[in-house]
């Protein structure tokens, strides 16, 4: 079976998962290392794919996801059985306010990830406003660590500029370090993770 018609029947959990852990190797790796006990946050964590993937590259992290829609945590939480296989006690998922992330623990988090913020206005059936979700990057962006990094993706350009844009003048001291199109991207449609931010304390 040649490699593309074998993407092609993989699942789509495993096909996403494995195009998040090329994307997180060649963004995050060279930045953190593999031995690094990691506090991993997620923003909007979704279903979580990103879980495994992160827990593979930092297996001495701890990773909590946290999304306001109970049913999204509840599948999450069915997702990820796997995971606790390899990554016993090292993550967890809740439901919480978004706006609100120091409920989630006082404590500095070294990587917070953030995929797929809704800052534009008619896209999905977003849970907050476009404003509601730049207050959420930069509560987000409050809560990192002295050497922390946050990590974006989106689906489109447009969308990545609009991050761009609330972080720039943010007067928080990061450097943008990633701003490029993700080759590993997963595939067309939604929720592909097509470009990539990352910025880090400085």
């Amino acid at each position: 079976m040649d490699n593309s018609l074998e993407q092609k029947e993989m699942p789509f959990r495993e096909r996403y998962r494995e195009s998040l852990e090329k994307t997180f190797n060649k963004v995050l790796v060279p930045h953190f290392g593999r031995n690094q006990e990691l506090s991993i946050l997620s923003v909007g964590c979704n279903f979580g794919f990103e879980t495994k993937p992160l827990l593979d590259l930092f297996p001495n992290s701890f990773y909590k996801g946290i999304d306001i829609d109970e049913t999204t945590i509840k599948a999450a939480r069915r997702f990820n059985e796997d995971v606790g296989i390899a990554h016993m006690n090292r993550f967890n998922f809740e439901v919480g306010d978004l706006r609100n992330i120091k409920s989630f623990g006082n404590k500095p988090w070294d990587l917070i990830i953030v995929r797929h913020p809704q800052v534009l206005k008619g896209v999905l059936e977003a849970v907050s406003s476009p404003e509601e979700w730049r207050k959420i990057i930069l509560n987000s962006i409050d809560s990192l660590s002295d050497k922390g990094i946050i990590f974006f993706s989106s689906d489109t350009r447009e969308e990545a500029s609009e991050i761009l844009r609330d972080l720039r003048p943010s007067e928080k001291n990061l450097e943008i370090v990633i701003n490029e199109e993700n080759e590993f991207a997963n595939e067309k449609g939604p929720f592909t993770d097509r470009f990539v931010i990352v910025a880090k304390r400085m």
